[in-house]
């Protein structure tokens, strides 16, 4: 099954898969390393996350960023 907004084609089953498989490969532990640089960054600066609601990528990661606000935008993925 192919997934449409409007005239625009955003994901095959295949790119699906893809993209799954490259964030279930990812390691962990290299996000570590720059999570406290992002949070130190974040609450000294107003930083606002633009997140599109997306079935792979859930709300609560935007708002693990440490920001001020958080839009969530139908229709948009992240």
């Amino acid at each position: 099954m192919n997934i449409f907004v409007g005239p625009i084609l955003l994901f095959t089953l295949p790119m699906k898969q893809m993209v799954l498989g490259l964030y279930r490969a990812a390691n962990s532990e290299d996000f570590r390393v720059w999570v406290p640089r992002m949070l130190h960054v974040t609450t000294q600066v107003p930083t606002l996350v633009l997140w599109g609601k997306d079935p792979c990528i859930p709300s609560w990661v935007a708002h693990s960023f440490g920001v001020r606000e958080v839009k969530l935008l139908d229709n948009c993925g992240h």
